[in-house]
């Protein structure tokens, strides 16, 4: 917001990233830059250091809508889009929270398999049993629409 430039794309990337801001009307809009590779969500798609984050903040009396627009060449076909509303609260906010309770997260012993690239005996697990094709899976854009299944397969049987 203080008018810095975006710094070279040679730049470190870390996990917060540069966010630049500007005012558009009521609208505040962020735009996040050099954003360290990692997943989108804890389960889902990876995003590359090539992803890119737009955020506006709306507000319109006691709520604030909060929209984000990611975008990666490397990962995603089409842009990753999340909104959340949040409501004001007359209820005090207390400054402390509850304590922390240290535990032991012991370790099992056992380790996760690890497999190289095409050589996992079990990537065509989910698609076998249910009969579904391996491109309906990965979840291509094209997929997401009824259309598709006439691709896959004229005969195929509704469920």
């Amino acid at each position: 917001m203080d008018g810095r430039a975006h710094p070279s794309k040679y730049a470190e990337h870390t996990r917060a990233g540069f966010t630049t801001g500007v005012w558009e009307g009521t609208t505040l809009v962020a735009h996040t830059t050099h954003i360290k590779a990692g997943f989108l969500r804890k389960t889902g798609a990876p995003s590359s250091d090539e992803a890119t984050l737009t955020t506006r903040f709306y507000r319109h009396a006691d709520i604030m809508t909060v929209l984000a627009i990611i975008e990666d060449p490397i990962y995603l076909a089409e842009p990753w889009i999340l909104s959340r509303s949040y409501q004001v609260s007359a209820a005090p906010v207390s400054p402390i929270g509850p304590p922390c309770v240290s535990i032991y997260e012991a370790n099992t012993g056992e380790t996760a398999p690890h497999y190289l690239p095409e050589k996992n005996p079990f990537v065509d697990e989910m698609t076998t049993k249910y009969g579904v094709p391996r491109d309906a899976a990965v979840g291509k854009p094209e997929t997401l629409y009824p259309e598709y299944r006439k691709k896959i397969s004229p005969a195929a049987p509704v469920r």
